[in-house]
């Protein structure tokens, strides 16, 4: 899953500011990405973003969301794969952050595994309440 933390850097009176480091999997060199945020608006908008990991969305789809007849199917395709390359990123991901809840919509990343071409039209969503710290079912 496409990573979403940033690390804090670093506050001031006004802004706290955050970075992450980005690596290119098929070229060994990676870049940092630098923001800055307002406070008021953090807190406002992304309350609780401390307690926000990756693994805990990646968990809960694996889990919760992607049926297992899916997740079958994609494993049986990736065992025949000869180049191990290949198909190694099967989603594509799509964030947003509305009335102080994280939308992730996950589709199946069929430009990158044309074998993937039955779950094309297959989305499918995680809703995570910020204030209640918790997921909607």
């Amino acid at each position: 899953m496409a990573g979403i933390n940033f690390e804090k850097l670093f506050e001031d009176k006004e802004f706290q500011y955050f970075g992450k480091i980005e690596w290119n999997r098929f070229i060994p060199i990676s870049k940092w990405r630098f923001f800055k945020i307002q406070k008021e608006i953090l807190s406002k908008e992304f309350p609780n973003y401390e307690s926000v990991f990756r693994q805990d969305f990646s968990g809960h789809f694996q889990n919760q969301v992607l049926p297992e007849s899916d997740r079958k199917l994609y494993l049986d395709i990736k065992a025949k794969v000869i180049d191990k390359e290949y198909c190694i990123d099967p989603y594509q991901y799509s964030y947003s952050l509305v009335e102080n809840k994280i939308v992730l919509t996950i589709k199946w990343n069929v430009e990158s595994c044309e074998e993937l071409i039955l779950l094309k039209d297959k989305t499918y969503r995680l809703v995570y309440d910020l204030r209640k710290k918790q997921f909607e079912e």
